[in-house]
C-alpha cells in the first residue's frame, strides 16, 4: 500500500499495541499531520466528499459487519481505546489548559482478508485562536476517517475516541464523556448516507480524567443512536 503525505513512521507505543494485539491485524498506523501553515490546516485533501469504488470481498456488507462487531468486542476495543489515549497526549491546543482528543478506527479495506483489519491512530490541532469550519477544523475524528478514505477504506466498523474533556464548549451537550463535535456529527452523517459508515457501526467515548467506581467513564453506541440525540442538527446544512 502507498505511504500517505499525512502519515509518519510508527513510534515505539504502537508498536507494543500492534505486538499485544491479535497475529490478525492487518496493520497499525499513527496519523501525525504536518502543518503546512500555522492557521491549523495540514496536508490532506478533503477526500469525504470523494466517491470510492473498490471491490470487496465476496461476502455481503450485512455479514462482514456482523462478523466485524465480533471482532471489535473481543479484541480491538481495549486496543484502541489505549491507542487513542496515547495518542491524545500529542494533540496541539492553542487552549490553557489544552483541549486534547484521541481517536482510533477500525476499518476494512480493499483486498483485506475476512480477519483483517486496518487500524488508524489521530488526534487533534488547532495552533491558534479562531473559528473554523468544514476541513479547517482538525479534530481527531476528522483526522483518522481522512486518512482512512484515503486508504480507500470501505467500511468504518467502530471509532473510538479517548478525552478528558465532556463537552466541546456547549454545556447543554455535554455527557459523561466527549461526544462528537456538530461539526463530526454532519461528517458522520454524510459518511452513512455513502455507506461508509452504518447505523450500527460503534461510536466509543472514553473519558480518563477520573475513574468512577473504578473505571474510567465511557459512552458506547451505534452511529444511528448517537445522531438520534442530535436531531436538531438535521435543520441546518451539512458542513463535511
Amino acid at each position: 500500500m502507498p505511504e500517505k503525505q499525512s502519515t509518519i513512521g510508527i513510534n515505539d507505543y504502537l508498536d507494543q499495541i500492534k505486538r499485544e494485539a491479535p497475529e490478525h491485524v492487518k496493520h497499525s498506523r499513527e496519523v501525525e499531520y504536518f502543518l503546512t501553515h500555522l492557521d491549523g490546516r495540514g496536508t490532506t485533501g478533503d477526500v469525504l466528499s470523494e466517491s470510492v469504488s473498490v471491490k470487496i470481498d465476496s461476502r455481503d456488507i450485512d455479514t462482514i459487519m456482523r462478523e466485524s462487531l465480533v471482532e471489535y468486542r473481543e479484541y480491538y476495543k481495549e486496543k484502541l481505546i489505549k491507542g487513542a489515549a496515547r495518542v491524545r497526549d500529542k494533540a496541539i491546543s492553542h487552549r490553557d489548559p489544552p483541549f486534547q482528543v484521541g481517536c482510533s478506527l477500525m476499518t476494512k479495506e480493499p483486498g483485506a482478508a475476512p480477519d483483517e483489519y486496518a487500524v488508524e491512530f489521530a488526534h487533534n490541532f488547532t495552533l491558534t485562536p479562531g473559528k473554523r469550519v468544514g476541513q479547517e477544523k482538525r479534530c481527531a475524528e476528522r483526522n483518522a476517517i481522512e486518512v482512512a478514505l484515503n486508504n480507500d477504506a470501505y467500511l468504518i466498523v467502530a471509532m473510538v475516541t479517548v478525552s478528558k474533556e465532556v463537552s466541546t464548549g456547549d454545556e447543554t451537550k455535554a455527557h459523561d464523556a466527549l461526544h462528537p463535535c456538530r461539526e463530526c456529527r454532519d461528517m458522520l452523517r454524510h459518511l452513512k448516507m455513502r455507506g461508509i459508515l452504518r447505523g450500527d457501526s460503534i461510536i466509543c467515548n472514553v473519558n480518563d480524567s477520573k475513574k468512577v467506581d473504578g473505571k474510567f467513564p465511557e459512552e458506547e453506541k451505534t452511529v444511528d443512536e448517537l445522531l438520534n440525540l442530535y436531531k436538531d442538527d438535521e435543520n441546518s446544512t451539512l458542513v463535511v
